[in-house]
């Protein structure tokens, strides 16, 4: 079978790999515990190398697109930020390539950097991809998507331009109130699933209030009964992300690029804020962002 090129998505913990075919289709796949922050001592060359070894032996110079931190200023190569607006173009111009001692050619893809109106910078790595992806999917000229995860991003597409992010860091609150706060503590085992009721109330409030407000009301809530004891979570999980959209400088319909489960708790709570929100599988988003890269730039990788 031809093989194109091997896209890869290296982040801070996860490593994630696809051989790409001709037509854009998936080949195979390979995902590892091998986050950039756990490779500096070995190389990242020998790393890579290693986990591709079956692909690089059976097609040998095949190019490989990377995204992620992999490109931040403590990754393998650093692919400086790109100012927004931007499209694919301009993206891709702030690349960085280069080749490998084995003769593969590696373009990584740089992040994105959005000035406020107050000239305070926020940005991006890896989620832009998605975000092409996801313009390359839907056709439009103008859209909003949320990004979830340990830092949520809320981005804006118009005029065929990626023209605004806007991040928040409710991942990382929710896991550290979760392992190192007065709200986890002694809790019992966790119903596995959200409760969407649970969930619903703790949007409204975190939607409602400051957020220490909100929080203690975590405890309180529990406290007298209100929340069960095993659901304490899920409620947490709400009022985190009720807040996160209390903020909300997006239009209706929203589109959410995550993974089923957390999409699925984005979608309850824009339709309990009264906005109509679509989720779009990430990793579709993902290769299909890495696909437009391919075909942007595909000539110098050759």
């Amino acid at each position: 079978m031809a093989v194109n090129w091997i896209s890869v998505d290296w982040g801070t913990t996860n490593f994630r790999a696809c051989l790409i075919g001709p037509s854009g289709e998936v080949v195979d796949r390979i995902n590892a515990d091998k986050g950039f922050l756990s490779v500096a001592a070995e190389g990242f060359e020998q790393v890579l190398t290693d986990l591709l070894q079956p692909w690089l032996v059976k097609y040998k110079q095949l190019p490989i697109l990377m995204a992620g931190m992999v490109g931040s200023k403590n990754g393998w190569k650093e692919a400086p930020y790109v100012n927004t607006p931007l499209n694919i173009q301009k993206l891709v111009k702030g690349q960085s390539i280069f080749s490998l001692s084995r003769g593969n050619k590696v373009l990584i893809i740089p992040g994105v950097c959005h000035l406020d109106v107050n000239d305070r910078e926020d940005v991006m790595r890896g989620e832009e991809v998605q975000v092409f992806g996801l313009a390359a999917k839907l056709k439009l000229n103008q859209f909003d998507v949320i990004l979830p995860g340990t830092h949520s991003k809320h981005v804006s597409w118009k005029n065929n331009q990626l023209t605004s992010v806007n991040t928040y860091m409710t991942g990382e609150l929710y896991a550290l109130l979760r392992a190192h706060s007065i709200l986890g503590k002694n809790l019992p085992s966790q119903t596995k699933d959200v409760d969407l009721a649970v969930f619903s109330s703790g949007v409204t409030a975190g939607n409602s209030m400051t957020l220490s407000h909100a929080l203690f009301m975590a405890r309180t809530q529990a406290l007298f009964n209100k929340v069960p004891q095993d659901l304490v979570l899920s409620y947490l999980s709400g009022i985190l992300i009720g807040n996160e959209l209390a903020d909300l400088k997006l239009t209706s319909p929203v589109y959410i690029v995550a993974e089923t489960q957390l999409a699925e708790r984005y979608v309850k709570a824009l339709k309990i804020l009264e906005y109509t929100a679509i989720a779009v599988n990430a990793e579709q988003c993902f290769l299909a962002g890495m696909q437009s890269v391919f075909q942007t730039y595909h000539k110098e990788l050759a």
